[in-house]
């Protein structure tokens, strides 16, 4: 992926940007956050486990791969973030991934 396709991507993930894209992407985000909050909760109630069984499946399905394609992307735009210029690329993503939030990413919970 070239630089400045990695720019585009990180200026996208970037919580602090003000772009349009930016902005709906985080919406969906939080909406996914809400979404698989819900369900991990509705999970936890037994009435609600065995009547919507398939469709807290399916929910949480769809929010775990939108956040593991998230991380992937992440990855990939790390060499981007502003302080990651005097790293390789592998590293920088390396970094990223040891990083707090690149680990709080990647222990999400999962579903039994």
């Amino acid at each position: 992926m070239k630089s400045m396709d990695r720019r585009r991507l990180y200026r996208l993930l970037d919580p602090d940007s003000s772009d349009r894209a930016a902005r709906t992407f985080r919406l969906v985000h939080h909406a996914a956050v809400v979404v698989g909050v819900g369900i991990m909760m509705g999970t936890t109630v037994a009435p609600m486990e065995r009547t919507y069984d398939v469709s807290f499946a399916v929910g949480f399905t769809v929010v775990a791969t939108f956040f593991a394609v998230e991380y992937v992307l992440r990855a990939i735009a790390a060499p981007e973030k502003p302080g990651s210029d005097h790293y390789s690329l592998w590293k920088a993503r390396l970094v990223w991934a040891v990083s707090f939030s690149g680990l709080f990413d990647l222990s999400a919970p999962r579903r039994r």
